[in-house]
């Protein structure tokens, strides 16, 4: 049968392979009915062969004549060196020796090979370090997960789930993470450049330092979230829930507030400038040392809001709540 043949030119293969002798037991795809697996390309798939090569009846995916060592060299550390520690095995030459076969993936080596983990269960598993651009994580299950330093950029993560998760330094750029949930996910230092978070749920996520570009979180609920020293230059948080959100040094240069809720928010020394808060929610704000030069502020609601040593929109400076020198006696 093709499959047996395929397997046993595999077998082959891997011998020649080797080194000293060593078998490699290749690694990509299950193959059916071996309990072993094969190498492929970076992206974890073979060039497709011609109809000549693979019978109409051959598995998807299945290894093919052809198929050359090179290939095993050209997989490269992203998958080389964490299919090796993930599979307890060792690497080889840019191949993989495993310590045994292995019948299926986990979730984990699905992600890393294929890039497609829709609904996965990632819980406490650890990404860190990985690089998986536009991976499909659409609905997986990340809870508490490790991905520090992980690259995401272009990924997917619509209705993905990371509450308290371990983002520190990773890279979301042009991600689609709209109603993502991250409650109390740290994003310390990430890079979330024109990423869209639209609709998510962020509520106490530590934000902090992170450099967000024109990234967009509309709708989403940014409650008690930790934003400070944030870039958000050009940022959409139209309709956001920011809620006694720590804004104090955040960039909001150019951001679109539109009917945000700031209630309680602290911005102290953040810049404002041409920012638009038509219609935003600043009752008990503090505005302390911010910037608003040319800010929109009609229609916003001020009640209880704190004005100290902070700019308007019309470039004056507003000390209404500045607190009182006390006055020594007899002055």
């Amino acid at each position: 049968p093709w499959g047996q043949k395929q397997d046993k030119a595999l077998e082959d293969q891997s011998d020649a392979c080797a080194p000293s002798g060593e078998k490699l037991l290749p690694i990509v795809e299950a193959f059916p009915g071996s309990g072993r697996l094969f190498l492929g390309d970076v992206g974890g798939r073979l060039p497709a062969p011609s109809p000549t090569e693979k019978p109409t009846d051959a598995p998807t995916g299945a290894p093919y004549d052809g198929l050359r060592c090179s290939q095993g060299q050209a997989m490269g550390n992203r998958i080389g060196s964490t299919l090796a520690r993930i599979s307890g095995g060792a690497m080889i030459g840019g191949a993989i020796a495993l310590a045994q076969p292995s019948p299926a993936f986990t979730p984990l080596q699905q992600l890393i090979i294929t890039g497609d983990c829709v609904g996965c269960d990632l819980q406490g598993q650890v990404l860190s370090n990985l690089e998986l651009p536009a991976a499909n994580l659409d609905r997986a299950n990340l809870q508490a997960a490790d991905l520090r330093a992980t690259s995401l950029t272009r990924a997917t993560l619509r209705q993905a789930i990371l509450d308290g998760a371990n983002a520190t330094g990773a890279t979301l750029s042009q991600v689609d993470a709209t109603e993502l949930s991250a409650q109390g996910t740290n994003f310390t230092d990430a890079t979330l450049t024109k990423g869209n978070f639209d609709q998510g749920d962020l509520q106490s996520a530590i934000l902090h330092d992170i450099y967000a570009l024109e990234a967009t979180f509309q709708g989403t609920d940014l409650t008690g979230a930790d934003l400070s020293a944030a870039s958000l230059i050009r940022a959409v948080l139209g309709d956001a829930v920011l809620v006694d959100a720590d804004l104090r040094d955040t960039d909001l240069y150019l951001a679109n507030l539109l009917r945000a809720d700031l209630t309680g928010a602290n911005l102290q020394g953040a810049d404002l400038t041409q920012a638009r808060l038509l219609r935003a929610n600043l009752t008990g704000a503090n505005l302390t040392d911010a910037v608003l030069r040319d800010a929109d502020l009609r229609r916003a609601t001020l009640d209880g809001t704190i004005f100290c040593r902070t700019t308007m929109p019309d470039g004056s400076q507003n000390d209404a709540d500045c607190p009182t020198t006390p006055q020594p006696d007899g002055a």
